[in-house]
């Protein structure tokens, strides 16, 4: 059995992750809480912060007896004088030079290997590409028609359902969805043959496996091959809306859970390690994500510091380029997992389609980080979006660690730290009705004077869909320890909040696991609001 023990001091001190008794990871942070060095496996890496605590720098360099090596990697940032981040050289992959429009949408990425974008006004990238400008491109609302040499179809719901790509349309793939919106299979055709993969969720919406079966063309396929496919099957573990572990790449491991296991930063999706073993009395043998600003995964690394699996990704999260790939690595952006099947990535309530920069389904709890549904973020360099539902900026660990280390009552107004866009954006989807869930029926004010915590009415009608009638499961989705909603909750929803704003941590209800961003530790986003006298709220029993 693999034991992941964390220890945690004091700020300015160092942290360590261990694994089976063994350090795992070590980290050192300055007094303002920002990590400036790691030791895991083989690897040393440093981390320079500029005045206005923004990453200016990483290296990592092979540790050696008597000292440390050559830089194993090493990038270099610059920013604007808005913070917006203009620049990035990496010694293995060149340099980036990024453009932005008056919107903040990405228009180029120029340098080592430059990348253009043509943008409509509602946000959707009509083509992309080192001349993009020549490529044609069509759409209507939020739904892209033309891109590059592939069209698409969609059904009443906003779901891509159909695709050609290629000349002539030469490979087409049809996606079929379940009563729930979500992807259930994909059916590629082409001259290779045909490929079927078929996907599976639980109870919270969570994928738990997915499996897909290739037929070649009939000329060179034998009546039972085509009546009886290979499956190959993976089974997915998750640990709130973290993928934990995953087994069945191969047939040795597919009876292994834990055949490779995920561990990740406290309390984020930046991944910090991969655990992988042949079979399930095999050892574990660790691997080591090295990522840049945004939390994308750069390189991996084994215990001896060498490199195992490095790749560049084009700005939408596309794999440009492998470098070294003996070790396999699925992660992409924060929450995203590719599946090699589809091209696609799995982004936890939705998919992500990294060659067109959009997600191809409807969103599940009809967020909308904008007017276009199934865009991504303004742009892939400062945003990310590790659910599925709405793009946020990524707050710096400099920047959390200042705002949690604020005294309550004092912390900063988000405005400080994300953009009004942002704050719109994310304040959108509640303006249809708020929700609370609570384990009694209030008779007075809804709420604390400093205001109470509310949800999104159409994340809470989901929430309780997907708890099928269990108090558990909802206890679960909401990151709550069991017990605590009793044995009858009540659902109390506000259908005109007043002074709907975002979270500052100073509310009355901000305990230890409030974080900041606008979402809960579990993911769910939240809000706050006025108090609701009696008569402007509906309580009834959720069960």
């Amino acid at each position: 059995m693999t034991d992941i023990t964390p220890l945690i001091y004091g700020p300015g001190s160092e942290r360590h992750r261990f694994l089976d008794g063994t350090a795992l990871a070590r980290f050192a942070h300055d007094a303002a809480g920002r990590e400036v060095e790691r030791l895991a496996g083989g690897i040393h890496q440093v981390q320079a912060f500029d005045p206005q605590g923004r990453l200016v720098r990483q290296e990592g360099r092979r540790r050696a007896t008597g000292g440390v090596g050559a830089p194993v990697y090493a990038r270099t940032y610059g920013y604007d004088a808005a913070d917006t981040l203009t620049l990035l050289e990496d010694a293995r992959r060149g340099v980036k030079q990024y453009r932005y429009d008056a919107c903040d949408r990405l228009l180029a990425v120029d340098g080592t290997n430059p990348e253009q974008f043509v943008t409509d006004p509602a946000g959707n990238i009509l083509a992309a590409g080192p001349d993009a400008e020549f490529w044609g491109g069509e759409a209507r609302g939020d739904r892209l028609l033309v891109h590059g040499d592939a069209k698409f179809q969609y059904d009443a719901w906003g779901n891509r359902v159909k695709e050609w790509r290629a000349a002539g349309g030469a490979v087409a793939v049809d996606y079929r969805y379940d009563a729930g919106n979500r992807l259930a299979e994909v059916e590629e055709n082409s001259r290779k043959g045909r490929t079927l993969t078929r996907f599976g969720y639980d109870a919270l919406g969570r994928r738990v496996w997915k499996e897909s079966a290739h037929t070649p063309p009939a000329a060179a396929n034998d009546a039972a091959t085509a009546a009886a496919p290979a499956w190959q099957r993976t089974s997915f573990l998750w640990d709130g809306d973290t993928l934990l572990a995953e087994s069945g790449q191969t047939p040795e491991n597919a009876a292994d859970p834990l055949a490779t296991l995920y561990i990740y930063e406290p309390g984020s999706f930046r991944p910090l390690a991969q655990l992988r073993r042949a079979n399930a009395d095999a050892p574990t043998q660790a691997y080591h994500y090295h990522l840049d600003h945004l939390g994308t995964p750069q390189e991996l690394t084994n215990d001896n510091g060498e490199v195992v699996w490095a790749a560049d990704h084009k700005a939408w999260g596309q794999l440009a380029r492998t470098y070294v790939a003996t070790v396999p690595n699925p992660l992409r952006f924060q929450g995203q997992y590719h599946d090699t099947e589809t091209g696609l990535h799995y982004n936890r309530h939705r998919y992500y389609a990294p060659a067109q920069g959009r997600f191809i389904n409807q969103d599940p709890i009809r967020l909308r980080g904008g007017s276009n549904i199934a865009a991504y973020a303004p742009n892939p360099i400062q945003w990310v979006d590790p659910l599925g539902l709405a793009c946020g900026l990524e707050l710096s660990e400099a920047q959390q660690a200042e705002i949690l280390g604020t005294p309550k009552g004092s912390r900063p107004n988000p405005s400080t730290y994300f953009s009004q866009e942002a704050i719109d954006a994310h304040l959108e989807p509640f303006q249809g009705g708020v929700t609370k869930i609570t384990s009694y029926t209030p008779t007075e004010n809804l709420g604390p004077p400093g205001g109470t915590f509310v949800m999104p009415k159409s994340v809470a009608d989901d929430l309780i869909t997907n708890a099928g009638g269990s108090v558990t499961e909802l206890e679960q989705s909401l990151s709550l320890e069991p017990g605590t909603l009793g044995d009858n909750p009540m659902r109390v929803d506000v259908p005109n909040p007043q002074g709907l704003r975002m979270s500052d941590g100073n509310e009355l209800g901000a305990n230890s696991q409030w974080v900041p961003g606008g979402r809960t530790a579990g993911g769910i986003p939240e809000a706050t609001i006025d108090p609701a006298p009696p008569g402007t709220y509906f309580a009834t029993p959720i069960f």
